[in-house]
Parts: C-alpha cells; sequence; structure tokens
C-alpha cells in the first residue's frame, strides 16, 4: 500500500538484414524507470530453522533506474535441414538516484540484482526425414544478488541436447538438460538440480 506507480520511459531501435541464408538482427535501447520498484534489504534479518539467518528484503520505490542494453542475433541455414543461430545480449542495469531511508545504504550507482552483464546462447538444429537432433549452448555472466553488490554470483555454461522423431500418430523425444553437469547458482541464488533427463512418448488419435 506505501508503493507508488513505476513509470518507465524506453527507446529502442534496430533492423534485420539478410544475405543469402545469413541473417543479422542488431538492436540497441535505452530505459528510465521513475519511480522504480525495487526490492532492498532492511538490515534486519530472520532465522529460518535449519537454514540459518535470512536477509529481510521490502519491496521499495527507488527514485530512478536506468537500463543500457544491446543484442545481436544471427542465424545461418546453409542447408534445408541444418540451422544455426546465436545471440548475445549486454545489459548495463544501475540505481541512478536513490532517496535513502534512515538505516539504509545508498544503492545510487549499484548495479541491479540479478541481471548479469553478458548473456550468450547458441543453437543448432539438424533433421533428417522424421528425425531432429537440437544441441543448445548458454552462457549466463556474473551477477549481484544483493542490492549493495557484495554477494556475486559466479557466470556459469550450460550444454543441453534434445533428439526427437515422429512416426505418424506416435512422436518420441528424449532431452538432457546440462549435459556436462555442471551445478551452479541461478539468478535467484538457487542450486540448479544439475544432469536432468527426461523421455517422452506421445501418441495421437485421430478421429473420422
Amino acid at each position: 500500500p506505501y508503493l507508488e506507480p513505476e513509470v518507465l520511459y524506453s527507446a529502442e531501435t534496430g533492423f534485420q538484414w539478410r544475405y543469402k541464408n545469413l541473417i543479422f538482427e542488431p538492436s540497441v535501447y535505452y530505459s528510465i524507470a521513475e519511480n522504480m520498484i525495487y526490492q532492498v534489504w532492511t538490515g534486519d534479518s530472520v532465522e529460518i530453522e535449519g537454514e540459518g539467518y535470512s536477509p529481510m528484503i521490502q519491496k521499495r520505490n527507488v527514485s530512478q533506474g536506468a537500463v543500457l542494453g544491446t543484442e545481436l542475433a544471427v542465424k545461418y541455414q546453409p542447408r534445408r535441414w541444418m540451422n544455426f543461430q546465436v545471440g548475445y545480449s549486454f545489459n548495463e542495469s544501475k540505481i541512478t538516484e536513490h532517496e535513502v531511508q534512515p538505516g539504509d545504504d545508498d544503492l545510487t550507482g549499484m548495479y541491479m540484482a540479478e541481471v548479469p552483464q553478458h548473456m550468450l546462447f547458441s543453437d543448432a538444429r539438424f533433421t533428417y526425414k522424421n528425425f531432429n537432433l537440437t544441441l543448445e549452448y548458454r552462457y549466463t555472466g556474473m551477477n549481484w544478488a544483493d542490492d549493495i553488490n557484495t554477494l556475486e554470483i559466479d557466470a556459469y555454461n550450460v550444454v543441453n541436447l534434445y533428439l526427437g522423431a515422429q512416426f505418424k500418430n506416435i512422436g518420441v523425444a528424449f532431452s538432457v538438460n546440462d549435459v556436462f553437469d555442471v551445478q551452479y547458482i541461478d539468478r535467484k541464488g538457487l542450486l540448479s538440480p544439475g544432469r536432468f533427463m527426461m523421455a517422452k512418448l506421445r501418441y495421437g488419435f485421430v478421429g473420422k
């Protein structure tokens, strides 16, 4: 009930360039948030049984935040059965003004929590008759877990695999997330489950 509406001013531009089987899609954007709603540590903590002390967080209006970013997507299809994609994004998200309340830290100039500066993804897709194979690579750069930029979440890499086939009314698929079992801390501060495998069997009924 004590929060004021957040107002966002944003500008973005980009273009698409095609050359034969190659596509480039660059873009750049800039945003300013007034009365930005942000999670701020109060300085207090609460004891959770079996987990120790956890910081108390409250949503408040921070005076102003700014986001400067750019993205680049590249798509390439050398053959009908072969498709590649690469995407990269850079994000500079900071608190530009902060009206400090008694007992709070001044967040002016701090990076926004849980927002990595660098992210990269790529995938390669192959199809042959009824079969398809997809390999994915994901990179998430370092980011901060707290509002005063003291708790660092390390960068991590993840490789995923998907194999599927379709035979008339029957579909089968097998996927592996985090192929190399790289356990990491995600942007919410949670430990990933590591390698995760899943199989699917699908049957479709066709009525007359």
